[in-house]
């Protein structure tokens, strides 16, 4: 393990200044809509120039798994989530599923980024610290975000910074999901047959239509538009779209420019291979009792 400290600079740093001063003033909101819809048409236009820009990789040479961490003990998301939160739910099992699914991963093809928004105490008190002693190339990234908004922005900061090559993945985790022990088995076969894709959330959201179902061996994958902050990018991707991230935030609206308006396709396995812990997001293909008694 080895760990360092990452502070925002440039843009990044300009933007966090300008969310926490302005952005709660109804005029800069009723402007950033507009500029938003401005924005989509725009790409929607031009969206063959940008996505020709992007290469097609058939060899996957580095997974980055980049997990964002809040210290558990601090409770910042205990009241944020109150009442949210499946009977199922706990740090314990989300890390427990997602870590025992990585070990079917070559080490050579897995990085682990631990995004953690606390101080080395913290860190070392935390539920997620005992991880990090079974599992080779992991790196803990301390930051000082303080918010869910604020350590967003520094995490797109930071994977700009790695300039990664665009035949690497990307693999944004948050702390609150479940994990099939077979995505990283069921996801190489589906990299290996379909090419053109941009994204891929393993997580089949209740509220996205899966469209133009195709079958690889057991498992169904469709396209969708849009889905939380857990999925995976592909490098290139990612590199075209760094500053959207910044500057849209939220995930929907990142995924409208990203899917509706330039054109980049994303996936989804039928049923789910990973579970978000919310009442309001749990799959109809999400069974409980599978993914516990997976062998």
């Amino acid at each position: 393990m080895t760990e360092s400290e990452f502070k925002p600079f440039g843009l990044s740093k300009f933007i966090l200044i300008y969310h926490k001063i302005y952005d709660s003033l109804l005029i800069t909101k009723s402007i950033r809509w507009i500029s938003e819809q401005i924005l989509f048409y725009v790409l929607r236009f031009s969206k063959t120039i940008l996505k020709s820009q992007v290469k097609s990789y058939s060899e996957i040479n580095t997974i980055h798994m980049v997990i964002r961490h809040l210290p558990i003990m601090e409770g910042r998301n205990n009241l944020r989530h109150k009442g949210q939160r499946p009977n199922w739910f706990d740090y314990n099992n989300c890390f427990d599923s997602l870590f025992t699914s990585i070990k079917t991963i070559p080490n050579e093809r897995l990085k682990i980024k631990i995004l953690f928004d606390g101080d080395r105490n913290d860190f070392y008190q935390d539920i997620l610290y005992k991880y990090t002693e079974k599992f080779e190339n992991i790196d803990v990234v301390y930051i000082n975000g303080g918010s869910e908004m604020a350590s967003g922005i520094i995490l797109h900061n930071y994977i700009k910074s790695l300039k990664l090559p665009g035949e690497d993945l990307i693999y944004f985790v948050e702390n609150d999901y479940l994990h099939s022990k077979n995505w990283y088995h069921q996801f190489m076969q589906f990299n290996n047959l379909i090419k053109d894709w941009g994204f891929v959330t393993l997580f089949n959201h209740p509220n996205e239509i899966p469209i133009n179902i195709i079958q690889i061996d057991s498992m169904k994958w469709g396209e969708i538009y849009s889905t939380t902050g857990t999925y995976i990018v592909k490098a290139g991707v990612y590199n075209q779209l760094s500053l959207y991230y910044k500057l849209l935030r939220k995930d929907y609206r990142f995924f409208k420019i990203a899917c509706r308006g330039i054109g980049f396709k994303m996936f989804t396995p039928i049923p789910t291979l990973a579970q978000h812990a919310m009442k309001g997001d749990i799959s109809p293909t999400f069974d409980l009792e599978n993914f516990n008694n997976q062998e």
